[in-house]
């Protein structure tokens, strides 16, 4: 889990990403998408690092779910 962000925090930011894939009823996967960056940007600031979403989205990233991440969202975050 990145260091500074508490549990719940990191267990928002993964089904925030894990719903990409379905936009709520009423939104579009872009806006959803848009949802998720200023989100991810909230954390960072939580951090005192400013970015804005629109810089973020263009960066190149990858998302990897380590076997430690892997056990918590088996576990249902328990």
């Amino acid at each position: 889990m990145p260091t500074g962000l508490n549990r719940k925090a990191a267990m928002k930011a993964i089904a925030k990403f894990l719903s990409l894939a379905e936009a709520e009823p009423g939104s579009t996967q872009a806006e959803a998408l848009h949802d998720y960056w200023n989100y991810i940007a909230s954390l960072l600031a939580a951090q005192r690092i400013q970015v804005p979403a629109e810089e973020l989205v263009k960066l190149e990233h990858e998302v990897h779910f380590g076997p430690r991440l892997q056990r918590l969202l088996a576990s249902g975050g328990r």
